[in-house]
C-alpha cells in the first residue's frame, strides 16, 4: 500500500501516474470528484468529517474501491492514520518550491473553491476534508501568502520530522 503525503499542486498527478505504470491502482483527490456519486466513495469521504481519523478502517477505503494507492488530497491529510493503520505502507512525500506552490494553487486550485462550485456535492465534501484536516480555507479564500506557505512549509517538515524519528 502507498499514501502520499504530498498535498496538490505537488506532482501528485505525476506521482499516481508513475504508480499506475508500476501496477497500482492509485486514487487521486480528482476520483472523489469524478466518483462523488458512487454512494462507497462519498459516504467513506463523509464519514471523515465526523469520525475522529484515528477509529477510520482505512482497509474500507482501500477494498471498497479496489485502490492499493493513494494520493493527492483529501488523501494525503490522513498520511499518517493511514500509514499507521496499516502494515507495510509505503509514504511518498512531494514536495514543490513554496513560492512556486502557492502560485500554482492560487491560479489552478484556488478559483474552484469559490461560488458557485463549492455548492455541487462532490467539491463541497472536498472542500470541507481539506477546510477542516489541510490547510484551511485561507488558501482559496483569503489569499493569505504568509500564512499559506508557513502551512506549506510546516506541513511538509512535520511529515519529514515524524520519519526521522520513527
Amino acid at each position: 500500500r502507498v499514501v502520499g503525503a504530498g498535498v496538490h499542486r505537488t506532482g501528485t498527478n505525476s506521482l499516481r501516474t508513475a504508480l499506475n505504470m508500476l501496477g497500482y491502482n492509485c486514487f487521486h483527490g480528482y476520483n472523489l470528484i469524478d466518483h462523488y456519486s458512487q454512494s462507497n466513495v462519498s459516504s467513506f469521504w463523509s464519514s471523515t468529517l465526523t469520525q475522529d481519523p484515528s477509529t477510520i478502517n482505512w482497509d474500507d477505503f482501500y477494498a471498497y474501491n479496489g485502490y492499493n494507492a493513494a494520493v493527492d488530497n483529501p488523501t494525503c491529510n490522513f498520511w499518517r492514520y493511514i500509514f499507521e493503520y496499516s502494515t507495510n505502507c509505503k509514504v511518498v512525500l512531494t514536495l514543490r518550491d513554496s513560492e512556486k506552490w502557492f502560485k500554482s494553487i492560487q491560479k489552478n486550485i484556488g478559483p474552484m473553491w469559490q461560488e458557485p462550485m463549492i455548492k455541487i456535492p462532490s467539491f463541497k465534501l472536498h472542500y470541507d476534508i481539506i477546510t477542516k484536516y489541510g490547510m484551511g480555507s485561507s488558501v482559496y479564500d483569503d489569499k493569505d501568502k504568509e500564512y499559506c506557505i508557513k502551512w506549506f512549509d510546516n506541513y511538509n517538515n512535520e511529515c519529514i520530522e515524524y520519519f526521522h524519528k520513527n
